[in-house]
């Protein structure tokens, strides 16, 4: 009996030789005929059940591909490539747990293969087990762009930060010419926030080719994350000369025009950015700042369809969604506004979902525990006579950048908004400390004390002045603050749980605030700032301000001089009319300290109190309210 392509089913390796020749050269239905001419003259063989299995993984037939790949491995043992392609077929199948079990198998199996460490390497991080990969990396000696490129990343998610940017300047001294590397180096830059490495890698990048106006689009949008306002907009001059405009550029030029406080320019750009691309999600969202009230309806209507198309991605999806829902809650209309913001976050804890990169509450506990052991009493350090920051901490949404705005009203004082340097500084710090390559607080000297004030201020782009510091989030670090400055104010916002949640809940926060799409996370995190907060009061008496956002609003002039009188600043009356200093503003907060100062945010709850009920029973099982 002739077999397929004239190959006898009889002779195996010849029939199979020939398969693989068709699937490398993808030729899949060929390649799939000939393994299965063999699999019915041999239903035993391994490598055609291998084969069999692979072909179904690339065509997304997991649950197929398992069983072949599984009983090739029943057949032939352990092969490495039989592994990894399981482990992928498991993972598609939503069972993360069995496919690291099969990479780590995959790569114990293989220790010599770099190439298969790569390909599992990345997937073990994209599952969320850096750790077991960080530790692995430490026995391989190897030098290329693409392991170094997956041990820079490894380090990136351990919390080395510094380590990763010591191998990615290593990426490109290796190959210096390759602009790809560079642009990598800047895009990984720009993850952790360390904008200097990534403006200077970036303008190399562009360095080593004539320009584009996609590239330069690309480094406007890092300029703007940088806060580089004057080197963007000289930058969008040299895009509007090379290019038409397109909806992105517009999208760029609205961006950089509003934190000046030209709404009216930037608001034409947004038009034209969304006849061009209707479905660009932050331009609607950016456009319903300045939308006239009778047309906000309309708005809230026509983000909800556009959402609804197939082509528009997860991203604008999520930001369309979100944007219909304040529209909504602008016209009152409440029920449909709340459908809004849960059908954005829903989506967008999907994609954390897919990327294993959910909110993990158990280790969000650990942190907390964590910090509050190492700094269970106060550091005792010597005076600094430089000049010491004044940090404004809270949940984000808590009223930081209002009192920002009120101290930096006051001579002398300058708002540096929300700083990443305090943030940089304690994950590295934190993880060497776990690695033991630093000392307890407690056991520091001085000198190593000096070298993070140092990168603090370097990290802060000034040198030691009367600043404002306002990352909500280093309401974590107030012990490893007040270590490094040991006389700096310590302002504390607090607002309705209830409030915050909500105003977080309906906003677009990054992938960072991985708690910010869920009501039980939410309030969970929400416990964990209010528990490290109350270790910092105990063990830190009279160093922190706690301010209450309600109390604020309604007695602005009271609590505004309580606040300065705390920093040792003298009251200056003007700092409550800050709505009218045209300083420009990175924060969702932007368009409220343009305006007086009002109360219209408190008790916004009340509005959704039936739809936020697993919010307030959560809130209360942790005694937040």
């Amino acid at each position: 009996m002739s077999g397929i392509f004239g190959v006898s089913p009889l002779d195996t390796k010849a029939a199979l030789e020939k398969a693989e020749d068709q699937h490398r050269q993808g030729r899949l239905d060929e390649a799939m005929m000939i393994y299965k001419s063999v699999l019915i003259a041999n239903p035993s063989n391994a490598n055609a059940c291998y084969g069999v299995g692979t072909i179904y993984l690339q065509q997304k037939d997991y649950s197929r591909s398992h069983e072949l790949l599984e009983k090739a491995i029943q057949l032939e043992g352990n092969i490495p490539e039989f592994v990894l392609n399981l482990a992928m077929a498991q993972e598609n199948l939503q069972r993360p747990e069995e496919a690291v079990d099969s990479y780590l198998k995959a790569i114990h199996l293989a220790p010599g293969d770099t190439e298969l460490l790569i390909r599992a390497g990345f997937r073990l991080l994209a599952l969320g087990h850096e750790n077991q990969l960080h530790k692995l990396l430490r026995h391989y000696d190897v030098s290329t762009p693409q392991f170094n490129a997956l041990k820079a990343q490894t380090e990136i998610a351990v919390g080395n930060w510094v380590g990763a940017m010591e191998i990615m300047q290593k990426i490109v001294r290796l190959d210096p010419a390759s602009r790809d590397n560079w642009r990598k180096l800047s895009t990984a830059a720009a993850h952790i926030r360390d904008y200097q490495t990534a403006i200077s890698a970036y303008r190399k990048y562009l360095s080593l080719s004539p320009e584009n106006a996609d590239d330069l689009l690309a480094y406007v949008d890092l300029l703007l994350m940088a806060r580089d306002i004057e080197e963007a907009n000289r930058v969008m001059s040299q895009v509007r000369q090379k290019m038409p405009d397109t909806a992105h550029s517009h999208l760029l030029q609205a961006k950089c025009i509003r934190i000046s406080g030209d709404y009216q320019a930037a608001r034409e750009h947004l038009l034209n950015a969304i006849e061009l691309a209707p479905e660009l999600g932050e331009a609607w969202q950016l456009r319903l700042e300045t939308e006239p009230e009778a047309s906000r309806l309309a708005l809230a209507k026509d983000c909800e369809k556009i959402a609804m198309g197939e082509k528009v991605s997860p991203r604008d999806k999520i930001m369309l969604a979100l944007t219909a829902g304040r529209a909504y809650e602008l016209c009152e209309e409440y029920e449909q506004a709340f459908s809004c913001f849960t059908r954005g976050k829903d989506i967008q804890k999907q994609q954390l979902l897919a990327k294993n990169a959910t909110y993990n509450l158990a280790a969000a506990e650990k942190m907390t525990a964590k910090i509050g052991e190492l700094f269970s009493s106060p550091v005792r350090l010597a005076p600094n006579s430089q000049a010491q920051p004044i940090f404004i901490v809270g949940m984000p949404r808590s009223g930081t950048t209002l009192v920002e705005r009120i101290i930096g009203e006051h001579e002398g004082v300058t708002s540096t908004g929300e700083n990443e340097a305090i943030e940089f500084i304690a994950a590295q710090y934190y993880w060497e400390l776990e690695q033991g390559r630093q000392a307890s607080p407690q056991q520091l000297a001085e000198n190593d004390w000096r070298q993070m004030r140092e990168e603090y201020w370097r990290r802060s782009k000034c040198a030691p002045a009367l600043i404002t510091d306002k990352m909500p989030h280093n309401f974590r670090h107030v012990g490893l603050i007040l270590s490094l400055f040991p006389a700096a104010p310590i302002i504390y916002l607090r607002r309705d749980p209830r409030d915050v949640c909500l105003s977080i809940y309906s906003r677009m926060f990054p992938d960072g605030h991985r708690y910010a799409c869920d009501l039980q996370w939410l309030a969970h995190f929400y416990h964990q700032s209010t528990r490290i907060m109350s270790h910092w009061q105990k063990t830190l008496p009279g160093k922190i301000l706690e301010i209450k956002f309600e109390e604020l609003v309604a007695d602005p002039e009271a609590f505004g001089r309580e606040i300065v009188e705390f920093c040792g600043l003298k009251w200056n009356p003007k700092s409550l009319d800050f709505h009218k200093n045209r300083t420009s503003s990175f924060t969702f907060s932007e368009m409220q300290v343009r305006r007086p100062l009002n109360s219209d945010g408190v008790g916004r709850w009340r509005y959704y109190a039936s739809a936020l009920a697993p919010l307030t029973e959560a809130l209360l099982s942790f005694d937040e309210i």
